[in-house]
């Protein structure tokens, strides 16, 4: 089964992409400021066949198919810093950068083998495999809710994995042969291709918050590779046998116009707004996002297939397959300063850990802990938010004393700003604390678990809301008066157990009375 579909996706692009001349196996020189220029062509393994961009630690990570690896990518350096191998042919990937996890597809002859493997990227090592019961090709992560979904051609489902505990939580039915794959996070809809379908050339509409199909999009071809712009609400579609890349409004559910691109895959840069899809021979089209129409073409490597753009470098990075190489654009090459963002709490003492979000066109591009540092174009407008953690409350901005977390930010050379945070010990009037302790079955405490706290819980039972997250032992305030929901994760070789009133569900149903109490909970963990 591998062998024949693996065929059948290779004689395919044979019959599209023009074999052309081999691409230069080194860094093109950085000489002009110019827009989209291809700037480096990097060597990786065997068929590379999908990218994906961490833009919080600029890493690349490209799946060799037919190399049984996926090779990891310095953007800073545009060079491999590690090849990670693989049990079977890597095809899909997806990176989650709130979380630092990469996903995974692979495909091999036995569907009990088939899984998705789940890498940490702060080592770039295997941590773990989802059996999926059947082979996933495209893989898309939503970090709004953690939930990284899965197309399986053969099954005709979409699988959805839930990113905190890796396991499946659905199976959406779709028509068959699911192919392409992308999650606009804004409005938590997942979109999904069909390559070879009874379907009458269509898109299906899945709503996240459910695991629904909600709607089906006619767009008269069959489609392959998707990608979404979050801020317009659109979503491209690329369909190869057209010669087209199909625009759908996202708003209506309908298909709104195409652009003449011929090629498989297509990526999207929302700071830029501009798409990129490989185009006939060895060639990537850049498109404008705002007229939809070619701005430039560039050449590449040879057989370019997957590619991805880093938002927080401008960068796009095109897997070429028929080269095993990896081509890299720079989108805009521009001066770039350093933002850094601190906080302190009102006597000046410093404080680490504070969440932070970097957002361009009311787009989230990067995220991270005070002290967190970022990297912004001096061309380039941007936002940055700090939120809240524990007892510790956002006050105001030292340099400017705004009471606004939501600050926007254009800079020209190196920057440090400084949030100022108030500190609250005594839990307000008419809240209440949930408070979580670990132990082992021994009844020694057990602390650094992992735990959630939610507003509700969603028809399939999955928790939905996130309202805080901690290391036990932990506390949360919450208005008193209703139900919450608490997860607790496992760690290293402990597994959760039960709970000590004997409860053997994690996730677990708080009901807060109406006046002010302090709830405490045990969760008991077994090697």
């Amino acid at each position: 089964m591998t062998h024949c579909r693996v065929a059948r996706r290779l004689g395919l692009r044979t019959a599209v992409l023009l074999l052309l001349s081999l691409a230069v196996l080194a860094p093109f020189p950085l000489k002009f400021a110019h827009a989209d220029q291809v700037v480096a062509t990097i060597p990786v393994g065997s068929s590379p066949d999908h990218v994906a961009a961490n833009p919080n630690t600029n890493k690349i990570y490209a799946t060799n198919q037919f190399g049984d690896s996926i090779s990891v990518i310095d953007g800073s350096t545009n060079t491999v810093t590690s090849t990670i191998p693989m049990a079977y042919n890597p095809v899909g990937i997806a990176v989650n950068p709130d979380t630092n996890r990469v996903y995974a597809t692979s495909w091999t002859s036995s569907y009990a083998s088939c899984s998705l493997d789940v890498i940490d990227g702060s080592t770039d090592t295997l941590l773990t495999q989802t059996p999926l019961g059947y082979c996933g090709d495209s893989v898309a992560v939503n970090p709004k809710t953690n939930m990284v979904y899965v197309t399986s051609i053969s099954s005709g489902l979409v699988i959805v994995v839930d990113g905190l505990t890796n396991s499946i939580v659905s199976r959406i039915p779709v028509h068959s042969n699911p192919e392409g794959l992308a999650v606009n996070p804004v409005t938590n809809r997942v979109y999904v291709s069909f390559w070879v379908c009874d379907c009458n050339h269509v898109v299906d509409v899945i709503d996240g918050s459910t695991n629904t199909v909600t709607a089906t999009v006619q767009t008269g071809q069959n489609g392959y590779g998707i990608a979404v712009n979050p801020n317009a609400n659109k979503i491209y579609v690329a369909a190869p046998l057209s010669g087209s890349l199909i625009i759908i409004d996202g708003s209506t559910n309908t298909a709104a116009g195409s652009i003449s691109v011929q090629g498989y895959h297509v990526a999207y840069n929302p700071v830029t707004n501009k798409v990129y899809a490989p185009s006939s021979g060895n060639t990537v089209a850049v498109i404008d996002g705002s007229t939809n129409s070619i701005t430039a073409t560039l050449v590449v490597g040879n057989g370019p297939w997957g590619l991805d753009a880093n938002p927080a470098t401008n960068k796009v990075y095109v897997a070429n397959e028929r080269s095993n190489t990896v081509s890299v654009i720079d989108a805009a090459l521009t001066t770039t300063s350093t933002l850094t963002v601190n906080t302190q709490d009102t006597s000046g003492v410093p404080i680490s850990g504070l969440y932070v979000t970097l957002y361009h066109n009311n787009q989230i591009i990067a995220t991270g802990y005070s002290p967190a540092t970022f990297t912004l174009s001096g061309t380039q407008s941007y936002a940055i938010k700090v939120d809240d953690y524990g007892n510790y409350t956002f006050d105001r901005w030292l340099d400017t004393g705004s009471t606004y977390r939501n600050r926007p930010v254009s800079i020209s050379s190196d920057t440090s700003l400084t949030a100022v945070y108030q500190s609250f010990n005594a839990v307000p009037q008419g809240y209440s604390t949930i408070s979580i302790k670990t132990t082992n079955s021994a009844g020694d405490e057990i602390t650094g678990y992992y735990v959630t706290f939610w507003q509700s819980v969603n028809s399939w039972g999955n928790p939905t809301g996130l309202l805080h997250e901690c290391y036990t032992h932990c506390s949360y305030a919450v208005p008193s008066g209703q139900t919450y929901y608490v997860r607790v994760a496992d760690y290293g070789s402990e597994t959760f157990s039960h709970w000590s009133d004997g409860a053997t569900n994690r996730l677990r149903a708080v009901a807060v009375g109406s006046t002010s109490t302090n709830v405490d909970l045990t969760a008991v963990f077994t090697p």
